[in-house]
């Protein structure tokens, strides 16, 4: 098992004691590279109950009888034996699940069991799944289930003989008796419907506004340029439909067999109804020809179109109707406020609710007809994927619920303007209909005996209390799962956890996935926080802080995240480490960057005082709430590359491979106006250009004679034959094919593109930007933990 090192001891200054020496407090770059050091040579074996790789380090995970840590991580990884324990370490007991989360092409692809008509071996009482876990005894005939403790008997046909250890014989030949993540094929029991690969349907906005801020050209391009490629983009077998609507709803019949697509109109929104039996819902690859023709046309159909007002509403329920019957998948696109038809809202923005308690009510929806029709949706296997281009306030609480309740993305371009944001909407169109993903899903968590699951976390809709009816969810979903006890654990016997997903894949598959997690606890509070895993837990205190945001204030939600920071080091303090001197302020190992990465919460825009958009907020929110752990760590801390001297970094080897330069740490002093960095957050990257780079450099990169004349509108780096400009694109694209989705390059020259400057320091986060610098808060959290501790 993993040693940590002694605790931290930041040390303030005996001259100024209000101040701590920056270069003594810990950072996440020292702290990764550590963690990648010792696993550079060696893999991740998940039996071994050892602290997880952090988030970020590039590892080879070995599944030998737990779950890969890039599915299901707790937030500690010995848990405290009672509640009493768990309340005096002040942390919170909790999972984060990203159940369909990639497995990279150097890992073991996750076993298919198929067990026929039988199905899934299925305890009786608990009814879940059969894992490495369970112990067989009676020579075999029975097994104990290691989440409730019940004897099963074990089925003739899944009968064998142990060996003198009291392990099955044919246990190699057993995946789910070896692995703690396994997928079966679901049987009859599984499905409501025969399940068929996925079908979409594309709705498009068509109005004046649409037209004149390039939605519907943009739209099209990015769709053309997906359905012709040669080699297909979509599963085969799957069907696709298109929508449009001003005040009327046009349908598109694009059977095969027309010459061309034909359009026909439904001018009465409030008696919706799909006018085409035949040629709505077509295969993608037999009307190819069609669906490209149409996506050509439709931008000059509507160019010159001057209704103003859109019923996205009565477009969205047409939509939902033609996947009644199997599910699928819709992308709406929206240029402005529903306002004409079913779905009419009403434009709430009101400057005096900012900074009040009363802001809170913009975070819902305005009224239940959106959230009925998503909660239909949901328990329909429908999923929604939202792209809202507005100039005004467009109401992301109530429009974007549809993605909210039903596992899909809320794609957000205020102030949209498309000579500066067409590329990265046109990325993100073709990234939503790429990743993986599943749909037509239901996901429980089961936990061992003496431990529930009391709450979950994140955007989806429950009809239960039990089961996550996930309509959608992609590879990058998380959710958070709080536990809570039912009476003490025994120190002698492993808890476990078992995630289950039934879904349908794009290609028309019914699977269910197993996840299953077995780890110790422990009566000893600094064996808790030994085994405390950091990068979990502050992915749960997000989620759990932005649940709060809907019925908290956000001073509450803020003063509570400090709180959360002070509780936590003062119980390590005086439980842990109460014989060091009372002026040093004591980290756990684990914990030491917890007070970084608290301001860093506080510095989201999301929780930020002065934002004046609910919009801008609610999608913040949105984002959080199935955000998974590793684009969460780098938002909270962006990666900054120094590219400066990119002579010291070796030339892409013939596949294009680079190793990445030096990071530096986030704050002003690490950024030097000779340099170019390259800041990277996991939604965006931002190369800052020094105003003092040498001209030669400028000349390599850009292609020009100075800073001032660099484009600093360009997303795409010029092609030039020369070393600096090879490492450089290399580095770029080495960095987005990492990505889960796509990130935009944004220029910025210092002391030339003043607002971009502003923004780029904005991201140095250890500095004072809109709150406190780090240092500020180490001792402002350090005065704190010494009030907690002279008052107990």
């Amino acid at each position: 098992m993993q040693q940590p090192p002694q605790p931290t001891q930041p040390q303030p200054k005996p001259a100024n004691r209000s101040r701590i020496d920056p270069n003594q407090v810990p950072n996440p770059i020292s702290v990764e590279e550590v963690d990648q050091e010792l696993y550079n040579q060696q893999p991740y074996l998940t039996s071994s109950k050892s602290m997880p790789p952090l988030v970020s380090t590039e590892v080879k995970v070995i599944d030998d009888g737990n779950c890969s840590p890039r599915f299901m991580r707790l937030t500690s990884y010995n848990i405290p034996s009672s509640e009493d324990l768990l309340n005096s370490s002040m942390l919170p007991l909790g999972l984060i699940i990203q159940p369909l989360a990639e497995v990279p092409p150097y890992e073991e692809p996750i076993p298919l069991i198929d067990n026929g008509e039988n199905g899934p071996i299925r305890c009786r009482r608990c009814k879940g799944y059969i894992n490495p876990g369970v112990a067989f005894v009676d020579g075999g005939r029975r097994f104990i289930c290691n989440l409730c403790g019940c004897d099963n008997v074990v089925s003739d046909d899944y009968f064998c003989n142990l060996d003198m250890n009291n392990k099955r014989c044919d246990l190699y030949r057993r995946p789910e008796l070896t692995h703690g993540t396994v997928e079966y094929v679901a049987t009859k029991d599984f499905m409501e419907r025969d399940p068929v690969p996925i079908t979409y349907v594309f709705v498009i906005d068509v109005s004046f506004g649409a037209a004149m801020n390039g939605l519907i050209g943009k739209t099209c391009e990015a769709l053309k340029g997906m359905f012709s490629q040669e080699v297909s983009q979509f599963p085969p077998g799957a069907r696709v439909g298109f929508i449009t609507y001003d005040r009327n709803v046009y349908f598109y019949n694009i059977k095969a067999e027309l010459d061309q697509p034909q359009q026909l109109i439904v001018p009465d929104v409030d008696d919706i109804f799909i006018p085409i039996n035949d040629g709505f819902l077509v295969d993608i690859e037999k009307s190819k020809k069609n669906i490209i023709r149409l996506l050509e046309i439709l931008p000059s159909m509507f160019e010159n179109n001057h209704i103003n007002d859109h019923s996205l509403g009565a477009a969205f329920q047409a939509a939902t109707i033609a996947l009644k019957p199997t599910g699928g998948k819709i992308s709406i696109f929206a240029s402005s406020i529903p306002s004409y038809g079913p779905g009419t809202l009403k434009v709430r923005q009101d400057a005096k609710l900012l900074g009040t308690d009363k802001e809170r009510s913009l975070y819902e929806p305005q009224d239940n007809w959106y959230k009925q029709i998503a909660q239909k949706c949901a328990t329909g296997g429908i999923t929604v994927d939202t792209f809202l281009l507005p100039t005004e306030f467009i109401d992301v609480a109530t429009v974007g619920i549809l993605s909210t309740l039903t596992g899909g993305n809320i794609y957000f371009y205020p102030q949209f303007d498309q000579t500066k944001d067409s590329i990265r909407y046109i990325n993100d169109i073709i990234f939503s209909l790429r990743r993986s993903f599943g749909y037509d899903a239901l996901l429980r968590v089961r936990a061992s005996d003496g431990l529930r699951v009391e709450e979950y976390l994140g955007n989806f809709y429950m009809s239960n209390s039990t089961d996550l009816e996930l309509s959608g969810l992609s590879s990058d979903t998380a959710f958070g799962v709080t536990i809570k006890y039912d009476f003490k654990l025994n120190d002698n016997l492993d808890s476990a956890f078992q995630c289950a997903l039934l879904y349908t894949s794009v290609t028309g598959q019914r699977r269910i996935r197993i996840h299953t997690l077995t780890v110790s606890s422990t009566h000893l509070l600094g064996e808790v926080f030994k085994y405390s895993e950091l990068d979990t837990t502050l992915n749960y205190l997000v989620k759990s802080a932005v649940a709060e945001m809907f019925t908290q204030s956000l001073d509450n939600v803020r003063d509570h995240l400090v709180d959360t920071c002070v509780k936590i080091l003062t119980s390590y303090r005086k439980h842990c480490a109460s014989s060091t001197a009372p002026g040093q302020l004591i980290l756990p190992e684990s914990f030491k960057l917890l007070p970084l990465f608290i301001l860093c919460i506080l510095k989201l825009n999301v929780f930020r005082k002065d934002l004046n958009s609910p919009d801008v907020r609610v999608n913040a929110l949105r984002l959080l709430g199935n955000i998974n752990t590793s684009t969460l760590m780098s938002l909270l801390y962006p990666k900054i590359y120094n590219l400066t001297n990119l002579s010291e970094i070796s030339e892409p080897d013939s596949t294009g491979n680079i190793k990445l330069p030096p990071r530096v740490r986030a704050y002003e002093k690490s950024i030097e106006s000779n340099g170019i960095y390259l800041l990277e957050n996991g939604l965006q990257m931002y190369l800052w250009i020094g105003h003092s780079v040498p001209e030669q450099y400028i000349k390599d990169i850009f292609n020009v004679d100075s800073i001032d004349r660099i484009d600093s509108r360009m997303h795409l780096l010029p092609i030039l034959n020369n070393p600096n400009s090879m490492k450089i694109r290399a580095i770029l694209a080495k960095i987005q094919s990492k990505s889960k989705c796509f990130l935009e390059l944004k220029i910025i020259r210092h002391q030339i593109d003043s607002l971009m400057d502003v923004r780029f320091n904005n991201f140095l986060v250890e500095d004072k930007t809109t709150y406190e610098s780090y240092v500020e808060f180490l001792c402002h959290i350090h005065k704190h933990i010494q009030n907690e501790i002279s008052n107990s």
